[in-house]
C-alpha cells in the first residue's frame, strides 16, 4: 500500500515539474493523464469497528478471598513457628501444627507457679491471649482460602466486533486524476483516504 501511494505522489511530482518546466519554455505541451482510477489494497482481513458486544465468564477461585485467606494464614503462622522454635516450653512445640496447634497448646499449658514446668504468672495471661489469637486468625485464613475454591469470581470481558462491507468508507484508498495548474497549466493530483 506505501509502494502505491508513493508512486502515486511520485507521478503527480514528475508531472507537475513537466508541465511547469514546458510553460516556462514558452511552448505549449499537454500531458495527457491516465483516466481517473482508484487503487484498491490487497485482500485485507476485516479490521473490527463499532459493535460492542459483552461476554461474562467465571474463573475459579476468587483470587481476592484465596489471597486475603493465605495473607492471614501465613501472617499467624509465621510467628507461631518462630515461638515453637524458639521456646524451652514442650507444649510450644505444637505450634509447628497449622490451624490446630495454638489451641492444642492452650489446653496443654501448665498452670502458672505450679511444678518446675510452670511458667511466670505475669506473662501467662498474654500467652494465652496470643495464643487464642493466633488460633483464630489461623482459622479464619484457613477458611477464607477453602471458601475461595467455592465462591467463583466473576470476570466480564469486552469485545468489539463489526461486519464490514468490502467497499466501507474505511478502506484506504488512493485516487488520481487530471487537474490544472495555475493558469495554463495542467497536471495529476492524488488524493484518498487511509
Amino acid at each position: 500500500m506505501k509502494t502505491s501511494i508513493l508512486t502515486a505522489i511520485a507521478v503527480t511530482v514528475g508531472l507537475t515539474a513537466f508541465t511547469t518546466a514546458a510553460h516556462a519554455q514558452g511552448s505549449t505541451i499537454v500531458a495527457q493523464p491516465p483516466a481517473p482510477s482508484t487503487v484498491q489494497p490487497a485482500a485485507m482481513a476485516p479490521v473490527p469497528y463499532g459493535a460492542e458486544q459483552k461476554t461474562t465468564t467465571t474463573t475459579e477461585p476468587n483470587r481476592a478471598l484465596l489471597g486475603t485467606g493465605l495473607i492471614a494464614l501465613a501472617g499467624a503462622y509465621v510467628p507461631a513457628v518462630v515461638v515453637a522454635g524458639v521456646s524451652t516450653l514442650p507444649q510450644d512445640r505444637n505450634l509447628y501444627i497449622p490451624v490446630a496447634g495454638p489451641w492444642i497448646d492452650l489446653a496443654q499449658r501448665p498452670g502458672c507457679g505450679s511444678g518446675k514446668a510452670a511458667v511466670g504468672c505475669s506473662f501467662e495471661g498474654g500467652n494465652k491471649t496470643l495464643l487464642a489469637v493466633d488460633g483464630i486468625v489461623q482459622g479464619a485464613g484457613a477458611l477464607a482460602t477453602l471458601v475461595s475454591f467455592f465462591v467463583p469470581q466473576p470476570v466480564t470481558e469486552t469485545t468489539k466486533t463489526t461486519t464490514k462491507s468490502s467497499a466501507s468508507a474505511f478502506d484506504p484508498t488512493v485516487h488520481v486524476s487530471p487537474s490544472s495548474m495555475g493558469f495554463d497549466g495542467a497536471g495529476v493530483s492524488a488524493f484518498g483516504t487511509w
